[in-house]
């Protein structure tokens, strides 16, 4: 199952029905790993899958709350679509979450941006101060 993930990742294995039926067996290996089902929603949304894609993407989160790729990808997804009032609702739940690591670091800009384009100062404002109280160190 490991290397048919890898080899999706990098784009360079392209049987979609494979990579499912290898994310799913490795699923019912593995069913509290939400990276697991993240991919799943990966592939979907690769093949215009929508619905499923918005399902596996958010039942990663629901596995673990503070799941950072699974909010980037929903946040990113939603912005894209012009459905600024679902990422501003999601960017509001990655803030309440008390420890976030490095790998969230280069979608703060987006977080910054969605919120402002949304209007929305405060949030944007509370992006810039999160970035400014948790990552400062990462500057050096």
């Amino acid at each position: 199952a490991y290397t048919y993930l890898i080899l999706y990742d990098k784009k360079l294995f392209f049987d979609r029905k494979k990579v499912l039926e290898t994310l799913k067996l490795a699923h019912t290996l593995a069913p509290q790993n939400p990276d697991i089902l993240l991919k799943m929603a990966a592939v979907y949304f690769d093949a215009g899958d929508m619905d499923n894609y918005l399902l596996h993407a958010n039942k990663s989160i629901e596995m673990k709350i503070d799941y950072i790729p699974a909010y980037m990808d929903l946040i990113s997804y939603y912005y894209n679509e012009k459905n600024l009032e679902a990422a501003q609702a999601l960017i509001q739940r990655v803030l309440k979450i008390q420890f976030i690591s490095a790998e969230f670091i280069p979608a703060l800009k987006l977080l910054a941006e969605v919120s402002l384009k949304n209007n929305d100062k405060d949030s944007a404002q509370a992006v810039l101060k999160f970035y400014d109280e948790n990552f400062y160190i990462t500057q050096l």
